[in-house]
This record gives C-alpha cells, sequence and structure tokens, in this order.
C-alpha cells in the first residue's frame, strides 16, 4: 500500500502528526514493509518560511538526509517559524547534520530544487488538496494531523482488501 503524505514543515498541525504519530506508523507499516510513504511537500502561501524549509529538507535530501532534516525541522519549527533568520538556521541544521555545506548552499541559494517543489505543489494543487496535512492512502484522502489509530484502521482495512466504515 502507498501512503502519500502531503504536507508544509511549517503547520502546526504537520508537526502534530510527526510527533505524535508518525514513529508508530513508521514502526508499524513502513519498517515491516506494509506501506510505502511518499512525502510530497505543499509549502502554503501563509507560511512565509515553508517554501524555505521544504527546499532545505530537499537539499539535504540530495545528500541522503531528507529524513534527518525533515526531523530536525519539525521538532524545531517553533523556533525556525516566521524568523528573518530562517535561512541560517536551516544551514546550521544542515551543517549539524555532518552535510556538505557548499553543495548544501549552492543547492539552496541556486534553487536546484525548485522545480521538484513546484511540480509537488501543482500536482497537489491539481488533486484538489486544500490544506496539510493530508494522506491519500489508496485512493482515499484523508485530512487533519491524524492519530495512530485512524491512520492505522484505514491501512489495516486497505491491506485486507475491505471498505471501511466512515
Amino acid at each position: 500500500l502507498t501512503v502519500v503524505e502531503v504536507s508544509d514543515f511549517q503547520c502546526p498541525f504537520c508537526r502534530q502528526f510527526t510527533e505524535q504519530t508518525y514513529r508508530r506508523f513508521d514502526s508499524a507499516y513502513i519498517q515491516t514493509g506494509k506501506v510505502r510513504l511518499i512525502f510530497v511537500h505543499y509549502p502554503l502561501p501563509n507560511h512565509a518560511e515553508a517554501w524555505g524549509a521544504a527546499e532545505a529538507a530537499m537539499c539535504a535530501g540530495v545528500q541522503g538526509k531528507f529524513w534527518p532534516m525533515h526531523d530536525r525541522l519539525f521538532a524545531t519549527q517553533q523556533e525556525w517559524a516566521a524568523q528573518p533568520d530562517a535561512a541560517e538556521r536551516f544551514a546550521g541544521y544542515a551543517q549539524a547534520l555532518d552535510l556538505d555545506m557548499a553543495a548544501y548552499r549552492d543547492c539552496t541559494e541556486n534553487d536546484r530544487v525548485a522545480a521538484v517543489l513546484v511540480n509537488d505543489i501543482l500536482q497537489v494543487s491539481s488533486a484538489g488538496v486544500q490544506g496539510t496535512p493530508t494522506f491519500f492512502l489508496g485512493q482515499r484522502a484523508m485530512s487533519g494531523a491524524l492519530t495512530f489509530e485512524e491512520i492505522s484502521r484505514e491501512v489495516e482495512a486497505q491491506l485486507a482488501g475491505v471498505q471501511p466504515r466512515p
């Protein structure tokens, strides 16, 4: 089963899902091979630092550190959200993750991943998503900071091939 997570690093509900649900979900489904998770960026225009955070995560991903940067960005969201030095904070996180800083700065300063982010935004918009987080579990869309029980119930139903009750 493929689960698509549509998220924004500056979204407090996305942070809530990451902090309260993701680890259990990862352990129960991703690490066991039952679910494949695809993270799709949707930096909302009302979140001033969301684009920069998405770019920082993608540029870390170029060096194989997307998920560690993902975790760091959500864990420190309240430190950098709406701060004038957010890009430098992101660079500090990159340095703490032992990234090649010349490559990281080249990636962020020259918008090397912008086309990927724009593509994510266009795909999400065309799918009718209006907020984050939104999850696509197979063909079913679910929105909000889902609890482990909520997302697990849907995953289990889909893995069993049955339609869950609303």
